[in-house]
């Protein structure tokens, strides 16, 4: 966006500097229009060169092959995802048995994003993480959140929670590992927390899902 504009106020200054000297030369010397233009032309040419263009975020390059634009996105994410987090946290009561654990892949979060921000090396090493396992985990803890924070309408959504609490130790595991790899830059290690991570989450398939209808929150 920024260099969009500052793009657009190179092109501005370029146009108004070659009409203005168009405009002096035309009424100072009576010449003849082409010669007027031709001397406009290359006077826009002039100041287009001479001023700097102004690089766009997916044209600075941070790291190999990570662009400005990928850094953004990936805090863009980061930000988005560790707010959610927070929000679904806090909404756990105090005394339920995942509140430790959840606590702490909330912190993984943290790390893992900030140390993304301080090294973006290490963002193509950490593509699954940004495209699937972090989005999945939030949903996941999201959906344990509204349940955890309800009144439990059945035995069959009791018995996903308790499976729940019981896997998101797997998960903060897997995450924890993950962030020590990145920090080791430790591919094979990296790839295994990744493999542990698809597992862990995968047994946990359908808790995002799993949310209370109207009615089931008005009678809560």
């Amino acid at each position: 966006m920024v260099a969009s504009t500052l793009n657009n106020t190179r092109m501005m200054i370029a146009v108004i500097g070659a009409a203005v000297t168009a405009l002096g030369l035309y009424f100072a010397t009576q010449l003849h229009e082409l010669i007027v233009l031709g001397v406009a032309v290359l006077v826009f040419g002039i100041l287009h060169v001479i001023i700097p263009r102004a690089q766009e975020d997916s044209e600075v390059f941070v790291a190999p092959g990570v662009t400005r634009a990928d850094l953004k996105a990936a805090d863009a994410k980061g930000k988005e995802q560790i707010a959610r987090l927070e929000v679904s946290v806090r909404q756990i009561p105090k005394a339920d048995p995942a509140q430790h654990v959840l606590r702490s892949i909330e912190d993984i979060f943290r790390d893992i994003y900030a140390n993304l921000d301080k090294d973006p090396g290490d963002i193509p090493r950490a593509r699954a993480f940004l495209d699937f396992h972090s989005a999945d985990a939030v949903s996941l803890i999201e959906g344990y959140a509204q349940l955890a924070s309800s009144r439990l309408p059945d035995d069959k959504k009791l018995e996903q929670v308790e499976m729940a609490r019981k896997r998101f130790a797997s998960i903060e595991k897997a995450f924890r590992a993950q962030y020590n790899a990145m920090l080791a830059n430790d591919v094979s290690a990296l790839e295994q927390a990744g493999r542990n991570l698809e597992s862990s989450l995968r047994l946990e398939h359908g808790l995002e899902t799993m949310t209370l209808q109207p009615a089931e929150a008005e009678k809560s």
